[in-house]
């Protein structure tokens, strides 16, 4: 039976299998070197999202008409218009009953807007604003304010996500703003920030809220923040 004798590798292939060339590591190298610098360029150049909350009030950018209670302690006996209802300068809108009887009516055309009516029989202090009339407008506008730190950092044009108090976000989604004017407090401590809002007032889920004279939530403001390299590094 033959037997078999081990072959020697030649010297060219031990060379190979023995310590990698030179080119491969230093291509190596320079390989981990590369991802790192481009990690590290990302790192401080590319600013992370941020959000931020805040308490918000909305008015319309509108001229309002207001009805104001001139007497003192008169009753609402009748409404003969609701909350909400599109009306013409010169509408009768309810009757006061005090020391005299007599009928309120539209001082222009709008939208009237209920502010101390409740029910039948209502009392009204010298002073009250009973209704107020207002036209649709083109835009609202919030106000709100925020800690210099963040508010620093948030852009006119930034993206605002509103969510109005009586109208949960799960159920109604959310009005869509942008940042309109940034103005830092002289105290250095405190931004002030106001948002455009259209008066159009449809959510994200496309539900229409019923426009008034003040409204209020929580705004969630969505901005540019720090890089990730300024991050580590404070």
């Amino acid at each position: 039976m033959p037997q078999l004798t081990e072959q020697p590798y030649s010297n060219q292939f031990n060379d190979i299998i023995g310590e990698p060339p030179g080119w491969i590591i230093r291509g190596g190298v320079l390989a981990v070197l590369l991802v790192w610098l481009v990690v590290f360029l990302i790192s401080i150049a590319l600013p992370v999202p941020e959000a931020a909350q805040s308490a918000i009030r909305i008015i319309p950018d509108t001229q309002a008409g207001l009805i104001i209670n001139q007497e003192d302690s008169v009753r609402i006996s009748l409404a003969r218009i609701s909350n909400h209802v599109r009306v013409k300068k010169g509408e009768d809108l309810f009757v006061l009953e005090g020391k005299n009887r007599r009928v309120i009516r539209s001082p222009k055309d709008g939208w009237v807007l209920f502010e101390q009516y409740n029910s039948p029989d209502s009392y009204l202090k010298k002073g009250d604003t009973i209704a107020t009339i207002i036209n649709p407008p083109a835009y609202y506008y919030g106000y709100t304010q925020i800690g210099a730190d963040q508010g620093k950092s948030i852009c006119k044009g930034d993206n605002v996500n509103i969510s109005l108090f009586g109208y949960p976000p799960m159920e109604y989604g959310y009005i869509k703003g942008t940042v309109y004017e940034v103005l830092l407090k002289e105290s250095g401590r405190v931004c002030y920030v106001q948002v455009r809002i259209p008066g159009s007032l449809v959510t994200t889920f496309h539900k229409n809220i019923p426009f008034n004279t003040v409204m209020t939530g929580q705004s969630n403001f969505i901005f540019k923040g720090k890089s990730i390299f300024q991050h580590l590094t404070q």
